[in-house]
């Protein structure tokens, strides 16, 4: 009764523990939301978001939720169309925050000095820089 107890207990915690294919996936999905945001901010050059300076970082864990705090903080209460993407109930922000979960990351407020700021265009485009390292390392 106890080995049969022990062994179902086993198989339910490797059946719940997420997978590597779950966070390609992820991964996938991030890639193909980020380049379809890239797309409506293709001519905008009016938008400025905090720069987290992940240029010459290893795009670790902690970067993938401070992308995600500084796109709720700085862009989703932004009004229009284009702003659309980055709503909490959108695939990107979806993805975003499913992936900071699988990695067990509770995102703190970013403490980065406001005035270095980038272009969201550009900060779009370093998200997807890391999304694309860390889906060649796996």
């Amino acid at each position: 009764m106890m080995k049969t107890l022990l062994l179902a207990c086993a198989a339910v915690c490797a059946f719940a523990a997420p997978s590597k294919t779950d966070e390609k996936r992820l991964l996938e999905e991030l890639s193909v939301e980020i380049n379809s945001t890239l797309k409506d901010l293709n001519h905008k050059d009016d938008i400025f978001v905090t720069d987290l300076k992940v240029k010459n970082q290893q795009c670790k864990d902690d970067f993938f939720c401070q992308f995600e705090q500084v796109l709720k903080e700085e862009v989703s209460g932004l009004s229009g169309v284009i702003f659309e993407h980055f709503r909490t109930n959108k695939k990107l922000m979806r993805n975003l925050d499913k992936f900071n979960r699988y990695h067990e990351k509770t995102c703190k407020p970013v403490h980065i000095k406001k005035h270095e700021e980038i272009l969201l265009r550009d900060f779009m485009n370093v998200l997807k820089g890391c999304v694309q390292k860390r889906y060649r390392e796996m």
